[in-house]
């Protein structure tokens, strides 16, 4: 049962209105969320023995290692036991920590388990497959993670999670490794992941938050150590704020990795009309870099983008630009960094009202759509303190009547409380000719949220506010929102309002419509009968 209502309204009093109703919500979020972690505790065994990575699990460590065998159900019954026994267990040693899971099946004919390509294909991945996942929050603050996916058959999935797992960047590829092997009555998955991979704090005895779990699909089954609870919506499993705590990780130092990753492209150029042959040959470098443990700098130089997937071709039949997302690696690496607000995936109220600040396709194409090489670029992403930093420059080359241009973007996010964040934003695009126009854009944004709302409840405030430059001078150029939403099962409740002035137009960003204003809200009531 779904009730949804969209109206647009011009008149002031009711955004008034609007604002008095959602100030008066904000109260119970400015009230510290509860940080502590739930009593859920396991350590890690130190290993010494070489680890062969084959699925078997037939080093004597793995036996010695403490198991985690209590699984819950979130799906479809929650808080009863997983219907299919399984066993956890984790060591380490100074490079690498390992995971090694054993899932017991009373009927293996009714496995689910047919893809075989990494990070799967179509929307839901590898998850509409019998798996097992972990979910690491290397730096515990209960924000950011990363998330693991293996199958029977060995297939792989890695996701990059942040703003508690709201924000998952699944373009994000880590090297890991994972085995995989079928037995009598049970099948098993021995997984390494080096730990230069991960992002973490230095210390003597670390603890991280950790979820472990196993997906069985034809029972529509979801199973987690900690558990995890209904209301929280449907990618819970993702959440970062109610994890265990993983423990005995001691005498590991974060690597600064540095990363080189040069191409060479030669060839031979033809001209026919004229009857003349030329050689052909250009050279470039990716470099990356770990300034610390927890902030990265990359490097690029010429670019090549010679491997980079096409886009799925669409057909337009609507007045509004169509989105298509970023795939080359370079802006891929840390983009959650420059998360905005509404660049997460959501949307303020559906549609073509979506609006981004900053839109890295927009890199490498003048303002007619026409492309631009890539002299070299700079980005520098990670956390220092509590702040999330992304640091990006890039400069595009001249070729024949496409002026080359200068890109800068720096975001900012400040996180406050257990739950919340204040941030800003700003772009600046200029093109390199004899009167060169820079085009800035400058941004707010916040989100002040907590899941203890009524002992186990999501409540969320938001609220964005962006400005660019307009070369004509006419004004309105700016765009705004507020939302308040209770994301929540069986409920799920939401108000929002947005503002997109006629002449906004974010020089670096992504914009389909301009010139309206909206209120948006939403009603959903989704019961489950029993049985």
């Amino acid at each position: 049962m779904i009730y949804h209502f969209r109206s647009t309204i011009s008149r002031p009093q009711t955004l008034q209105f609007t604002v008095c109703v959602l100030l008066t919500m904000l109260s119970p979020l400015i009230v510290g969320a509860d940080q502590s972690l739930l009593p859920y505790r396991i350590e890690a065994s130190r290993t010494y023995q070489s680890i062969e990575i084959d699925g078997e699990l037939s080093e004597s460590d793995w036996q010695n290692a403490k198991p985690i065998s209590q699984f819950v159900q979130l799906e479809p019954d929650e808080g009863k036991s997983v219907s299919q026994p399984m066993e956890a267990r984790i060591l380490y040693d100074e490079k690498i920590i390992y995971f090694g899971f054993v899932c017991f099946d009373s009927d293996f004919s009714k496995l689910v388990a047919n893809e075989m390509r990494r990070d799967g294909s179509g929307r839901d991945g590898l998850r509409e497959n019998d798996h097992v996942f972990i979910l690491l929050d290397t730096y515990n603050d209960a924000r950011s993670g990363f998330f693991f996916r293996v199958n029977p058959l060995g297939a792989m999935e890695d996701i990059a999670l942040m703003d508690n797992g709201e924000s998952r960047n699944q373009d994000w590829d880590a090297v890991w490794t994972a085995r995989t092997k079928m037995n009598g009555d049970n099948w098993t998955a021995e997984i390494e992941i080096p730990f230069s991979q991960l992002r973490f704090a230095k210390s003597e005895k670390m603890t991280w938050g950790m979820n472990v779990g196993r997906s069985i699909p034809r029972n529509q089954e979801e199973a987690t150590w900690v558990p995890l609870k209904k209301s929280h919506g449907f990618f819970a499993r993702y959440r970062t704020d109610n994890l265990g705590s993983l423990v005995g990780l001691e005498g590991i130092t974060p690597k600064r990795n540095l990363e080189l990753l040069p191409y060479f492209l030669p060839g031979v150029n033809r001209t026919k009309a004229e009857n003349r042959t030329e050689g052909v040959f250009d050279i470039g470098l990716d470099v990356k870099y770990g300034i610390t443990p927890n902030l990265i700098a990359d490097v690029t130089f010429n670019t090549d983008f010679a491997q980079v997937e096409s886009d799925q071709e669409q057909v337009n039949l609507t007045r509004f630009s169509l989105f298509f997302p970023e795939r080359r690696d370079f802006f891929l690496d840390g983009s959650t960094f420059f998360n905005f607000y509404l660049a997460r995936g959501r949307r303020f109220q559906g549609g073509s009202t979506t609006v981004q600040p900053f839109f890295s396709r927009q890199i490498g194409l003048d303002d007619e759509g026409r492309p631009q090489k890539i002299d070299f670029g700079v980005k520098m992403t990670g956390q220092l303190g509590a702040q999330d930093i992304g640091l990006l420059h890039v400069r595009t080359g001249e070729e024949e009547d496409v002026l080359g241009e200068d890109f800068t973007v720096l975001r900012l996010r400040r996180r406050v409380l257990a739950q919340s964040y204040v941030g800003m934003i700003y772009t600046r695009r200029a093109e390199r000719a004899d009167s060169p126009t820079d085009l800035h854009t400058a941004g707010v944004d916040f989100e002040l949220g907590t899941s203890n709302f009524r002992e186990s409840q999501n409540l969320r405030f938001n609220g964005f506010w962006i400005w660019n430059t307009n070369p004509l001078e006419t004004g309105e150029n700016a765009a705004y929102g507020l939302r308040a939403s209770y994301p929540n099962d069986p409920w799920d409740a939401r108000m929002s309002f947005i503002e997109i002035q006629e002449n906004h137009d974010p020089a670096v960003g992504f914009t389909p419509r301009s010139g309206f204003r909206g209120y948006s809200p939403f009603l959903q009531f989704s019961p489950r009968p029993r049985g």
